[in-house]
Order: C-alpha cells, then structure tokens, then sequence
C-alpha cells in the first residue's frame, strides 16, 4: 500500500540523510517486491496452494505489523492493545495455514 514508506524514511532519516534514507528505502521495497513477485507463483502457490499461501501472506504482514507497532507506539497501555489486534490476526491466520486443506475441501464441495 506504500504506507510503510514514510514510517522507514522517518526511522532512517534519524540515521541518515534524507537522500540517503529515501536511496535504501526505495531499493529494499523494490527488491523485496521483486523476490516476493518471483517467490508467490513459483515457489509457494504450487507448493501450498492458493489458500495455504495466502494465510502465509497475511501472518507475515501481520508480524510486520505487531514489530511496526511495537516499535512506533512505545510501552503505554494503549500501545499494547494495538499490539494485540496483529497478534490476533495472526493467531486466526496461522489457523487457517494449519487447516487451509480442509477449508479448501468444504468450499469446493
């Protein structure tokens, strides 16, 4: 969605410069689009299948979003309940990886 661009340029601006900071940026998202664009049809849709993959998808973007949260909102009370809505869907994700054979089964039927 490119949401998480302007967070990494706000961490990395701290570290580096500006031009600096957008320069790495930019290279990680396109590279990690680029691996994640070869790794989706070629590697894990005929090894997992097509819900199986997705769960995959979805858990890792929920890690990714439990780290962000944790890392921009601190250690208040509130921090700690956005914290909790990533890890809830990740848990309910993670289910669906686990069963996603039987899901695929009742939905074809």
């Amino acid at each position: 969605m490119g949401v998480e661009l302007p967070l990494l340029l706000r961490l990395l601006k701290e570290e580096l410069g500006f031009d600096e900071s957008v320069v790495r940026a930019m290279t990680f998202d396109y590279a990690g689009s680029l691996v994640a664009s070869l790794l989706f049809p070629l590697v894990l849709m005929p090894a997992l299948g097509l819900v199986r993959t997705a769960a995959l998808a979805g858990v890792v973007n929920a890690a990714v979003a439990w780290f962000g949260a944790r890392l921009l909102s601190g250690t208040t009370r509130r921090a700690w309940w956005v914290s909790g809505v990533p890890v809830a869907a990740g848990a309910l994700l993670s289910v669906l990886f686990v069963y996603g054979d039987a899901v695929v089964r009742l939905t074809a039927d």
